[in-house]
């Protein structure tokens, strides 16, 4: 503690000095202090920092000249290496279907060969199956599929003209360079000469059909018109302003088909040619083995017994009202109208012991089918029946 004390004041000593003496150097000031600065690791520093400049521009330089050598050997590439480069430059052009498709089929066969052999394996050790190699296959094949095969139905056309277009001319460069030597060589016969005068007409008048044909249209595009136009002829008929009278199309309106129950069945419907025997129908029902349907004790007594009884014709027709009602999701409202006299006495003629003895008559509308003239429908069942049966 002494020896600190001692040295710290020595230090306060010569800061003092050094107000008083501003010509003291700052060496004396660390000499006294006994600082030591640490001159090797500085150096080393700087050295390593030397280093990573000079690398620096090393690469710099050699980047340069690597720039500089491509920019002067351009000339020196293959003319396929220059065609690329220019078109790299230049923007997209899109995916060439020919090599869409020779890309996709490669990849194709190339997954199924892996699909075949992982299935080699797996017979030979228990390993999975290669899920990617799977699915790789699916996708070139939905792509060969789904967008190779339609588009070149569409352009079957033009690429087949393309290929007789380019044939046709190495035709032509083939012949052209015959005609060149057989002129130069100039030992033809004026008949070998004829002869190959009227060969070049032929060949010229046949080549000159043959342009002709190799840029006609597509056959096929003007046959899908024609018929759009067939199928569209009723509608432009019934637009375009003609002398022509009017015609309607000769379209049966028919009603779509259902399923009739046997309650359904209703005699106006039917023609009185047709109409059956009520006294028949009930005899053969009475006589026949099948069950018959019949009312529970009690059902049938309208208004606790002052309305009356319900008949068989009062049922059917609750009957095909309800069945009507169900069919048409339609509530019917009930009639309030009063029964007329002769409708009573009717009633009163036609009912005995609660049974409908009109079944002696021929004809169940033998009262109402009395006159000639068209009696009004005086309930909704009835307004309902007439225009169902119209």
């Amino acid at each position: 503690m002494e020896h600190k004390t001692n040295h710290l004041d020595s230090s306060m000593s010569l800061f003092e000095k050094k107000k008083k003496e501003p010509h003291l150097h700052y060496t004396h000031v660390i000499q006294t202090l006994n600082f030591k600065p640490r001159v090797s690791t500085m150096s080393k520093v700087d050295t390593v920092l030397k280093e990573i400049i000079s690398s620096t521009k090393s690469t710099e330089a050699s980047v340069k000249e690597l720039i500089a050598f491509v920019k002067d050997s351009s000339s020196q590439h293959p003319e396929l290496v220059r065609n690329l480069l220019a078109k790299s430059n230049s923007s997209l052009e899109g995916v060439s279907l020919l090599g869409l498709k020779n890309e996709s089929l490669v990849s194709y066969i190339n997954n199924i060969v892996l699909v075949v052999l992982s299935h080699l394996e797996r017979l030979e050790s228990d390993s999975e199956t290669g899920s990617s190699a799977v699915e790789r296959s699916i996708i070139q094949r939905v792509t060969l599929e789904k967008g190779v095969k339609p588009l070149e139905k569409k352009l079957s056309y033009q690429l087949d003209k393309m290929i007789r277009a380019y044939g046709r001319m190495e035709q032509d460069e083939i012949k052209a360079e015959q005609k060149l030597n057989d002129r130069g060589s100039g030992e033809n016969d004026e008949n070998d000469e004829n002869d190959s005068e009227e060969d070049s007409e032929e060949d010229s008048e046949d080549d000159s059909e043959d342009d002709e044909l190799a840029y006609r249209p597509d056959a096929s595009s003007f046959a899908k018109l024609t018929s759009a136009k067939t199928k569209s002829k009723p509608t432009s008929s019934a637009v375009s302003t003609s002398n022509e009278k009017y015609r309607p199309p000769k379209i049966s309106a028919m009603a779509p088909p259902t399923a009739v129950k046997s309650h359904d069945l209703d005699a106006n419907t039917t023609s009185s040619k047709n109409r059956k025997l009520q006294s028949m129908e009930e005899y053969l029902q009475e006589q026949s083995d099948m069950p018959m349907v019949e009312a529970s004790v009690g059902s049938t007594i309208m208004e606790h017994g002052r309305g009356g009884v319900k008949t068989q014709h009062d049922r059917k027709k609750e009957r095909e009202i309800q069945t009507y009602e169900e069919d048409n999701f339609v509530r019917l409202p009930t009639s309030q109208t009063k029964k007329s006299f002769k409708e009573k006495q009717r009633d009163i003629r036609n009912q005995f012991a609660g049974e409908d003895w009109s079944m002696f008559n021929n004809n169940k509308d033998v009262t109402r089918q009395g006159t000639s003239r068209k009696r009004k429908a005086t309930t909704v069942w009835d307004k309902v029946k007439k225009k169902k049966n119209t």
